[in-house]
């Protein structure tokens, strides 16, 4: 019974290394392909590294990109801007130009207007120097004709004075018809 005990055992015992060496072999397999597995895997984790790392340099990159097309846009804003301020700026000028042909028309008529007034004005004094003697004049042609007519009304009194003296009789044949 020991032989036969034995004879299982050693039948249980190849059974068991067969089933050992079989998951071995499996385990092996398996190690192989856990291997394979984690090569890839470690593969894939390393071109998603070399992804993320392109895609952060390109991200990177983009926000560069992203400042400098900012700086362009406000340089370009600026430039609209300042674009915008010399058009106003040449509308402006444009517009004192034309109010500085005005003024230059304004002070012409203004200095003709200064020479007329000064024109009037010395006009004005020689009427009134032209005037003052004429009045002079008359003054003087009045007070000469008040002594002619002082002069003619004394040759009156004195004419009457003389005619009294004479008789109505010289004066009735002809001496007074002509007066």
């Amino acid at each position: 019974m020991v032989g036969a005990d034995v004879g299982s055992l050693a039948l249980e015992s190849k059974a068991l290394q067969s089933r050992l060496a079989e998951q071995q072999q499996r385990h092996a397999r398996e190690m192989s392909e856990a291997t394979a597995e984690l090569q890839r895997t470690r593969q894939e984790l390393d071109d998603l590294r070399q992804h993320l790392d392109k895609s952060l340099e390109e991200n990177s990159s983009l926000k560069s990109l992203l400042l400098s097309m900012k700086k362009e846009v406000k340089s370009a804003d600026t430039a609209a801007t300042l674009n915008l301020q010399i058009a106003g700026l040449q509308t402006s000028v444009k517009r004192l130009c034309g109010e500085i042909v005005e003024l230059k028309q304004h002070l012409e008529h203004y200095d003709k207007i200064q020479e007329l007034t000064q024109m009037l004005q010395e006009s004005h004094s020689s009427l009134v120097s032209t005037n003052e003697h004429l009045l002079q004049e008359l003054s003087q042609v009045r007070a000469q004709h008040r002594a002619e007519v002082e002069q003619m009304h004394w040759s009156y009194q004195e004419l009457k004075k003389t005619m009294a003296l004479f008789p109505h009789s010289s004066t009735s044949q002809g001496g007074c018809q002509a007066c």
